[in-house]
């Protein structure tokens, strides 16, 4: 514009002056923990204080004086504290973020009726920011690569603390100078309030991980291949270097992936391991992101497969028998009598129907093997299941075993831990090797773990023969050995009114009762060695409850000469060649990342399709956050996602109190496929009964993801909070394309039945349609009341999912009532039936059902 005219419209004119550089670095920020050093002894009207006090920090990004407008900022609830009270970040306000501007966090600490503390407050200024304003570094700045003429990168960031001085220009300032040179640097900083009240003063201590990230998109920008290899070199090390400071240091909270861990074939000789024996010395570092190679896998998918399994391979087993078990039913059953052809216990009964894991346990100790098993069990649900489920509960399970081992003169110790009856650490039972050579069945019944209230030992593993890792096998996944999990492909509705229900009369043995889909791997390999050190590690800390001691221990495995007489199980339609890392949680003990992140990873490098079936989906909110983010960055991925139609999880206000809630998993649910209507699928799988009008839900609580038909990510852990940081888990992502191909295949050739066609093994948006058309025209026969013609039916959008409780879960308001004060109809006719002896036969489905005459107590149909 011309001056003249600017001046006669009475317009300005403004000269804006501005430069643009390339950024080629970003910083991560992870807070990883929190100490309580001492807390105020006041409130805000200066009474005495009782309680916690309620941890706050906001970050605020790119602050800058000429800006137009305030800052975005973002507050965490970082949780309650109290005087010398750690506490380990990780709840689902996570403060993990990364940055290419400034950002400044400010602790604080909120009081009665919003008031509030000031702790602090800490300012992350990158040096491309700073190097502005200080004349002695313009000068480094304007450096030019003698090679190219471009201008060095600049690398770091400057901390500055905030409330002692702000300006760094000058010399009194408390400033300094980060991951200049190093990809990472962990930080232990004190904050303290300032008050003129003594009693007012809190101070706490944070630790946090700063790390550099390379951005790939930058490297095209340069040509100076000197400048370009610097900064892939240190892309390469960088993951590495923070792996191996953590195995270093043994700092189990810090947070990495460990994606980039290569694999390691040297024997571990820095905690006794002799070079010149076939032994191998494992430690922690297969727990810790390791990759493990050339492990063979053979997939198993629902009860009666699996049992099957666990019967042939506990009966070939030649040394031991170790068990971690969530839940365990000794009387369960695991294979019908008429079908154990190459091996029948010599302790059983010839009328016995079903051998149960009680008589393979029994047969084995006869022939030398050792027995060690740890399971988990809550002071109050053990208390529970002995006033209501008395012949099912693990106290009387593990009497009945003591009693039977006595009789044929094998010993037998039983450590219940909720009695307190534990031995000292010293004694030769704190070793589970010398327990073995001391019993031939050691029982340990565990407490939970160090955190809350509700969390679990939650792993499901079981161990043959780990003395040979030649010939080592192990069972991991989600099934425990207990009663209710058995069931089949078919899912066939038991009779509901009669106590004999389709499995031949073995409802006491199984414990049936829901219909019950859930799939198990058996493994073989070297990843067997890590799960050997998890068991030492479990038992060893539940008679010293050391933390130290547990994290440092190391498990010798020999070159077993008498496993090699005998051949190794054979595995069938197995996949060799699987690459595995053990992604490990154990509240107060390894309180790692591993799990979480390879989650996220999961979710945010999908470039196809992910399928899930869990039994608690997305109950965590930055999980859900990172998969509508993905559907939004990637317009080609396909969901879907299989769920129980309803979970066993609270609702309403006490389900929010605990933060284990179902409604969490609906929002979630609700969330995603909003985000992309059109590319997400969430069904729950019911059962059809094929004489009469009865449908049944199919209880969905497998734990797996396939990604890509590349990945997979199975194991004992849920989706939920309670999983990723409460309890202790077991879970292996698995990298095999073959084998990945296959369990999908199998799984939706289940689910789909008559629906499902062998293009859909290489077509993955066929079966997604596949599942969407069959659920659509489900809602539309509950609509009009008549048979459903497959299992699929919608969980989301709401009113289908209302639609199907109403129709499946909730057939009256009499069965919904009971339901809610947890008594399952089924259940209640199934008690009514055995106490009046009525066995009558499947009712026609032409003629009136029986509910029709009693409504007061109609089925489930």
């Amino acid at each position: 514009m011309e001056e003249g005219e600017g001046k006669e419209k009475g317009m300005r004119i403004y000269v804006l002056k501005y430069s643009i550089s390339p950024i080629y670095f970003s910083y991560r920020f992870a807070l990883n923990q929190v100490y309580c050093v001492h807390s105020s002894e006041r409130n805000g009207f200066g009474l005495p204080s009782f309680g916690k006090e309620n941890l706050y920090a906001s970050v605020e990004f790119n602050d800058s004086p000429h800006q137009l407008q305030n800052p975005p900022i973002s507050t965490y609830d970082l949780g309650h504290y109290t005087s010398q009270e750690v506490g380990p970040i990780h709840t689902c306000h996570n403060l993990n973020f990364s940055a290419i501007t400034n950002f400044k966090i400010r602790f604080f600490i909120k009081k009665a009726f919003n008031s509030q503390l000031e702790l602090g407050c800490l300012r992350f200024v990158p040096l491309t920011e700073v190097f502005k304003a200080k004349k002695k570094w313009e000068e480094n700045a304007e450096r030019e690569s003698k090679e190219s003429g471009l201008e060095d990168p600049l690398e770091g960031i400057l901390l500055v603390r905030e409330g002692e001085s702000t300006d760094w220009e000058e010399g009194d300032v408390t400033h300094e100078l980060l991951v200049q040179g190093d990809s990472f640097v962990v930080k232990k900083i004190i904050m303290t309030s300032k008050s003129e009240n003594a009693g007012n003063v809190s101070s706490y201590e944070f630790v946090f991980t700063l790390t550099k990230e390379i951005h790939h998109s930058r490297l095209s920008l340069l040509p100076s291949s000197a400048i370009q290899n610097k900064l892939q070199l240190q892309q390469q090390q960088q993951q590495q270097k923070l792996l191996d400071f953590i195995t270093e240091k043994d700092l189990p909270w810090v947070i990495a992936s460990g994606k980039n861990a290569e694999k390691k074939q040297k024997i571990l000789q820095n905690r006794g391991g002799n070079p010149n024996t076939n032994e191998s010395i494992i430690n922690n570092k297969k727990l810790k992101g390791e990759l493990s190679h050339n492990n063979n896998i053979e997939l198993l998918i629902d009860g009666e497969e699996t049992f099957q399994r666990y019967f042939e391979v506990l009966s070939s087993s030649q040394h031991s028998i170790k068990i971690l078990a969530w839940d365990m039913s000794l009387s369960f059953g695991l294979i019908r009598a008429e079908n154990a052809i190459n091996h029948f216990p010599k302790t059983m009964d010839s009328s016995q129907k079903w051998i149960t894991l009680e008589d393979v346990l029994l047969d084995r100790a006869l022939d030398g093997v050792k027995v060690q098993i740890i399971v988990w069990r809550h002071n109050i649900l053990n208390y529970l299941e002995r006033l209501l489920h008395r012949e099912a509960s693990i106290e009387t399970q593990v009497s009945n075993l003591e009693k039977r081992y006595h009789k044929l003169g094998l010993t037998i110790k039983v450590f219940r831990l909720m009695r307190d009856n534990m031995p000292n650490p010293h004694s030769p039972f704190a070793n589970p090797t010398e327990a073995a050579s001391l019993a031939d069945i050691s029982v340990v019944i565990v407490g939970s773990p160090k955190g809350i209230y509700l969390a679990s030992h939650h792993e499901k593993l079981v161990l043959v023969d780990s003395e040979c890792s030649e010939h080592s096998l192990a069972f991991v996944g989600g099934y425990d050995v207990a009663r209710g999990r058995y069931d089949n492909p078919s899912h066939q509705i038991p009779d509901a009114i009669s106590p004999l229900h389709s499995f031949d009369g073995a409802s006491s043995i199984l414990g049936t009762r829901l219909l019950w889909h859930d799939l198990q791997f058996l493994i073989r390999g070297s990843v067997t060695d890590a799960l050997s050190l998890h068991f030492t590690q479990r038992w060893i800390h539940a008679f010293t409850r050391d933390t130290i001691v547990t994290r440092k221990q190391t498990v010798t495995i020999p070159q077993n000469e008498n496993c090699k007489r005998g051949g190794p199980v054979a595995l069938k339609n197995s996949f060799p060649n699987s690459s595995i890392r053990v992604l490990r949680v154990w509240k107060g003990v390894f309180d790692t990342q591993y799990l979480f992140r390879e989650f996220t990873e999961m979710i945010t490098n999908a470039k196809e399709f992910i399928y899930l079936e869990h039994q608690y989906p997305f109950h965590n909110f930055p999980l859900t956050h990172f998969m509508c983010q993905a559907l939004q960055n990637n317009p080609n991925l396909l969901v879907v996602i299989v769920a129980p139609v309803k979970t066993d999880l609270l609702s309403g206000f006490v389900g929010n109190l605990v933060d284990w809630s179902e409604d969490h998993i609906m929002q979630h649910l609700l969330a995603i496929k909003k985000a992309a209507p059109d590319r997400v699928g969430i069904y729950g799988l019911v059962q059809q009964d094929e004489n009469s009008s009865r449908v049944k839900p199919i209880y969905i609580h497998s734990k797996i993801a396939i990604i890509d038909d590349e990945w997979i990510l199975s194991g004992s852990s849920n989706m939920d909070n309670m999983s990723f940081f409460y309890s202790s888990e077991l879970t292996f992502s698995i990298l095999n394309p073959e084998l990945a191909v296959n369990t999908r295949s199998r799984l939706f050739q289940e689910h789909l039945g008559r629906f499902w066609k062998p293009e859909m093994e290489s077509n993955f948006p066929m079966a997604f349609d596949a599942f969407q058309q069959v659920a659509m025209m489900n809602d539309k026969c509950l609509r009009a009341s008549v048979a459903l013609i497959g299992r699929p039916v919608c969980l989301v959008p709401t009113p289908q999912y209302q639609l199907v409780l109403e129709r499946i879960f909730y057939p009256n308001k009499f069965s919904k009532l009971l339901f809610k004060l947890g008594i399952n109809t089924e259940d209640l006719i199934q008690n009514i039936s055995e106490t009046l002896s009525i066995t009558p036969s499947v009712p026609n489905p032409n003629s009136r059902p029986w509910s029709h005459y009693f409504p007061f107590l109609k089925s489930n149909l």
